[in-house]
């Protein structure tokens, strides 16, 4: 790839008008009771929250009717946190373990937030983001546990002018091999980024990248709760970082372009397998 293909690129965005939105979610993993910190840069003056939860259908998440004052910046460098302005969304308490996305969606004069249209194809609108909402489960339970390749999204995400793959207009002092790809910025949930270019499309599945959740995870976690599986979820950020994730979980599944995995979370896994835990790949 070469310096005018992600130039052009990322002044498409710049030229998607001055009501483009985009927004992303830090931390990816809420926990029951917190609130989801989200990043958004938008045109829209005034703006509100839409909530879906993705699972066997798309629904929306009722009774989200806080209005905010936009604010509009431009992308940042891929290697660097973003600092776009975070908005607190207070999440019901009764909502269920899920994967969600968000949408800033324009408030009028009267403050009333437009709607969304909820679907499949939320995942991949550029002004969504992903992340996922996680409670402590009952004492004793185990379940199965979904682990959806946010590392594997991040590394080819694009959005900024480079992935880990290809850096053609930025350079650092690089002590190894590859690039920098921050962690805060849009895109990094697998919905709302931008894919590197360069690989074929996929010839079973033309509408999406492979390495994005619309792709291989949305089916599959679909077809998981239709048939009444009882699912929690997690990224690849959890399973690296919190040492309590697998100690009861019976199951983790791991779908689609799951490619990148570090030692801490290589290790973790074999030690669930070895307390008698199980793992099920659907991936090569």
């Amino acid at each position: 790839m070469d310096r005018r293909q992600l130039t052009d690129a990322d002044n498409a965005d710049d030229r998607e008008g001055s009501c483009m939105t985009r927004c992303y979610a830090w931390p990816l993993t809420v926990r029951a009771g917190d609130d989801l910190m989200l990043h958004v840069s938008t045109g829209h003056r005034r703006f509100g929250i839409r909530l879906f939860r993705f699972g066997a259908s798309v629904d929306e998440v009722p009774g989200q009717d806080l209005v905010y004052d936009g604010c509009q910046l431009p992308l940042g460098r891929p290697d660097e946190a973003w600092g776009w302005p975070r908005y607190s969304v207070t999440l019901a308490g009764s909502l269920a373990d899920g994967i969600y996305l968000a949408v800033p969606a324009p408030a009028g004069e009267d403050d009333v937030i437009e709607p969304v249209p909820a679907g499949p194809e939320l995942a991949t609108r550029s002004d969504a983001c992903l992340f996922i909402l996680r409670r402590q489960p009952d004492s004793g339970q185990r379940t199965i546990l979904f682990k959806l390749p946010t590392a594997t999204y991040a590394a080819y995400n694009q959005l900024g002018g480079a992935s880990t793959y290809a850096g053609a207009f930025w350079s650092r002092d690089w002590s190894a091999q590859g690039y920098v790809a921050s962690l805060q910025r849009p895109g990094n949930g697998g919905v709302g980024g931008r894919v590197m270019e360069g690989d074929a499309p996929d010839v079973y599945a033309r509408d999406s990248r492979r390495q994005v959740f619309a792709h291989w995870d949305a089916p599959f976690v679909a077809w998981l709760e239709s048939r009444g599986y009882q699912v929690s979820y997690c990224t690849d950020f959890d399973l690296q970082y919190d040492e309590t994730l697998l100690d009861r979980d019976a199951l983790l599944v791991s779908a689609g372009h799951d490619e990148y995995w570090s030692a801490q979370m290589r290790r973790r896994l074999l030690e669930f397998v070895d307390r008698g835990g199980n793992v099920c790949f659907f991936a090569g």
